[in-house]
């Protein structure tokens, strides 16, 4: 798990939102049948999409990283937010868990990932959305190195509205 997992783990984490509940918006997830199928990483690796009941199951291509004690796949959905797409994961290894919501594009046979400009985002929420219950400026909690912009508590009916009215510009998504 050591490869595959690390990598996916240090991509998706560097391009994603934390979430610490789907809530009703895991189920209305689907899979989109363009992102099914074997995908090379960045680092000579690569991993495969398969539909696994109504959830991408993402399993590393190396059959070393698969044997290992702690290795497990990742779970996912794709949700469409307002005119975005993202994908809701589910990271586990170990006794740890990593939900997290990451936008991406797929253009060709390439899979864009964007991320959000913390401060662009942390001023778009004080300015429109300060009372917001479920979604907050990201505070890092101990050490940091990656700052999403935002965490989600519960992905509810206005933490859509808020995503889908995200300005879809440069200022606001970094690709």
């Amino acid at each position: 798990m050591k490869k595959i997992l690390l990598c996916l783990t240090v991509l998706f984490l560097s391009s994603c939102i934390p979430v610490e509940d789907f809530g009703i918006y895991w189920d209305k997830g689907i899979i989109d049948p363009a992102l099914l199928g074997k995908w090379k990483g960045e680092a000579n690796n690569g991993y495969h999409m398969i539909n696994k009941g109504g959830t991408y199951q993402i399993d590393s291509l190396d059959k070393e990283d698969r044997k290992e004690k702690d290795y497990s796949p990742i779970a996912a959905r794709t949700l469409k937010v307002g005119s975005y797409t993202f994908l809701m994961t589910f990271i586990k290894e170990g006794d740890e868990k990593e939900t997290v919501l990451i936008r991406y594009k797929k253009k060709g046979d390439i899979i864009q990932q964007y991320s959000l400009k913390s401060r662009k985002m942390d001023t778009f929420l004080e300015k429109n959305y300060s009372k917001a219950k479920n979604i907050k400026k990201f505070k890092c909690k101990g050490r940091c190195w990656y700052n999403p912009g935002v965490r989600i508590e519960k992905f509810d009916n206005e933490v859509y509205k808020i995503l889908s009215e995200i300005p879809d510009t440069k200022k606001f998504w970094v690709l």
